[in-house]
């Protein structure tokens, strides 16, 4: 009997350590992932509040709708906070101010023109108001016993993301290039 409690357990949430990266590593994923990796940090955070804190959410469907229109931006920042004020630590940033800012950056290089280029790469700054939720992701896993891992760089579901996102810039670059070739062509003809 024993045993099968042991095997039920390991299959469990609790089983699996939560993975904690450090500002630095965190900020080099995103920027090497243009973006993306923070989609892939936000599903993170919402199925850890989902799991660990007993939040009625959808994680995937938050963080693919936070891709691409910041609809839970605000609470990205507020549920975190609330449930770690509950576990006795107190508020150390301002969530409204720095949903505020996630928002901001967001929709920087829609302001478009010339310098779209120089706005998009500008908007990675979104990253910048995302670090105290690391720490508060860190003192929640802790303070609620949860088993976890430091990840000194990537784990191997980071490499992955970071490796779509490449092989999409990529591929998108390809497109944009082909596509502009021949009108590149007929032009000098």
């Amino acid at each position: 009997m024993a045993e099968d409690e042991k095997d039920e357990r390991d299959e469990s949430p609790d089983a699996v350590p939560e993975e904690l990266h450090s500002g630095l590593s965190f900020a080099f994923l995103v920027v090497l992932s243009g973006g993306l990796y923070l989609a892939w940090w936000q599903y993170l955070l919402w199925r850890f509040l989902r799991d660990r804190c007993g939040m009625p959410v959808r994680p995937a469907v938050r963080a693919a709708v936070n891709a691409f229109f910041p609809v839970y931006a605000f609470s990205m920042f507020v549920y975190p906070m609330a449930f770690s004020a509950k576990r006795g630590r107190a508020p150390d940033f301002s969530a409204p101010l720095f949903a505020g800012a996630y928002v901001l950056f967001f929709f920087l290089p829609l302001l478009g023109g010339e310098h779209v280029a120089v706005l998009s790469l500008l908007s990675l700054l979104r990253l910048v108001p995302c670090l105290p939720l690391l720490e508060i992701h860190r003192f929640l896993a802790v303070s609620a016993g949860v088993p976890t891992r430091e990840v000194r760089f990537a784990s191997r579901s980071d490499l992955v993301v970071v490796l779509v996102s490449l092989v999409l810039t990529a591929a998108v670059w390809l497109l944009a290039s082909a596509s502009a070739l021949p009108a590149g062509l007929g032009a000098a003809g």
